[in-house]
Order: C-alpha cells, then sequence, then structure tokens
C-alpha cells in the first residue's frame, strides 16, 4: 500500500533499510504473515528549515525574544522558533546598544555639553525645569544666574546632565575696558580694537538666547574684523588672551 511521511532536513527516518534525509519514494517490504509478504511504498516530503537575523538597535538596554534583557551589543544569541513547515527557524541577534552620557563644563561664562558629537542639544532652567527657546547650540552663555542642565540626543538616544549652579557676571565687571568695538550699533560688519597686538585671542559671540553663533581663534593681530550674517538684536563678544578677559555688547541692525 501506499504512505507519505514528512520530516525536516534535520531529522531522519527508518525507510527501506536506512535512515533516510532526502526526498523520494522509498519501497519497504513488510512479512505479514508466514507464507505472504506486504509492499509499502512512501513517498517522503523533506522541509527545509530556515535561519534569520534579527537585526535591532536600542538605547541603554533590550529585551528580546528569547526573554533575555542585553545591556550590550550582541552578535551571538540565537533562539529557534517554528517556520511555516513545522520546522525549526534559528534566529541569530544582531543588536547594537546605544549609550549617551550628557555631562556640562564650564570655562568663564560659556557652558559646553559634552560630548560635542551629538546630534542635538537643548539646555533647560532647572528651577522650572523647561526648555530654554532657541538653546540648541553645544555652547551657551546664560543672561542670568541660576541653575541650568542641557538634554543631549546622540544616536537616537537622549540623556540629560546633572544641574549646574551658574553666576551670571555683568559686562566688565571688575575688569578695564581695554577692548573697543566699532561701529556699534552694526550692520553685521564690525571690527575688534584689542589695544594691543595679542597673541592667540580667543573670541566667541552669543546671541541673547545664550547660542554660540561664531567662535574665533585670532593670531597675532590687534585689529580683528568680523562680518556677521545673522538676524538684528543683541550679541555678546567674549574676549579672551594673554591678560585680557572681557565681554562686550553689540547691537545688530537689519
Amino acid at each position: 500500500h501506499n504512505a507519505a511521511a514528512t520530516i525536516c532536513d534535520n531529522q531522519t527516518i527508518f525507510l527501506q533499510g536506512a535512515n533516510q534525509n532526502m526526498a523520494g519514494v522509498y519501497r519497504d517490504t513488510i512479512s505479514t504473515s508466514p507464507m505472504r509478504d506486504s509492499v509499502v511504498i512512501t513517498t517522503l516530503v523533506v522541509n527545509a528549515t530556515s535561519s534569520s537575523t534579527d537585526v535591532q538597535s536600542a538605547c541603554n538596554s533590550f529585551t528580546w525574544i528569547d526573554g533575555n534583557t542585553y545591556h550590550s551589543s550582541n552578535n551571538t544569541a540565537m533562539h529557534t522558533l517554528m517556520n511555516a513547515a513545522g520546522c525549526d527557524s534559528v534566529v541569530t541577534l544582531d543588536l547594537t546598544i546605544n549609550t549617551v552620557t550628557a555631562s556640562i563644563s564650564q570655562a568663564g561664562l560659556t557652558l559646553t555639553a559634552n560630548p560635542g558629537s551629538a546630534s542635538s542639544y537643548q539646555w533647560i532652567n532647572c528651577i522650572n525645569n523647561t526648555p530654554i527657546n532657541g538653546a540648541i547650540a553645544q555652547s551657551f552663555m546664560p543672561q542670568s544666574s541660576g541653575t541650568y542642565a542641557v538634554i543631549i540626543g546622540q544616536n537616537g538616544c537622549t540623556d540629560t546632565s546633572s544641574c549646574i549652579t551658574y553666576t551670571a557676571v555683568g559686562l566688565n565687571s571688575g575688569i578695564e575696558n581695554q577692548v573697543k568695538i566699532y561701529p556699534n550699533p552694526s550692520m553685521g560688519a564690525f571690527s575688534l580694537d584689542l589695544g594691543a597686538t595679542i597673541q592667540g585671542t580667543e573670541i566667541q559671540i552669543y546671541d541673547e538666547k545664550g547660542s554660540l553663533v561664531r567662535q574665533e581663534r585670532q593670531g597675532q593681530r590687534q585689529i580683528i574684523p568680523f562680518a556677521l550674517e545673522v538676524a538684528g538684536g543683541k550679541y555678546f563678544v567674549i574676549i579672551r588672551g594673554s591678560g585680557i578677559y572681557e565681554i562686550h555688547a553689540i547691537i545688530i541692525e537689519e
């Protein structure tokens, strides 16, 4: 008589006197009585097992289909499911765990968010835990004393730094006004006169929201020209150099 059998390609079945795992037709003779044999014709179907890779990325940790939570990248974990043919389906995990740790450093009146390679920054006021409108650059110069933090985005992850206490200093408070800015107001083109030739002067320009709009380091110069293409408003120029540290306001008119 005829029979049918189905196995997976990682299994065997005893037919025709041996373990078989190839699809085909097999004949077996079975003695049903001392004087009579019965021939069984078996059609064997072999279904395929399957494999796949599950590519995942997550922030800090990831819980996979095997029920395990992974806290670091992994490309060796495997889990076996059943495919549509009823055979093993082996899934290999390809997991990338991304992390970002936000911190703040301060140099003078400037707060700088770390790391510098992040894709987004948002400075917040810790007193009411609200974002500061327009403060989305890596560097930030608050216009008033308070506590501030930064939310950093990187590789799809976000982290909020600890709050830092910041004390604002009035423009040129206690500092001799050595630097002159002219013309002020300006249409965007102006010059800094350092009052003397100074080597290695660092200049930062911030808008009223505290966002850094220009940063330069000059060589041995006294007169430094600038041409800003920015919206009209009040800007703050910080000058650091050998024996000099001043902050000046300049008005840019449209």
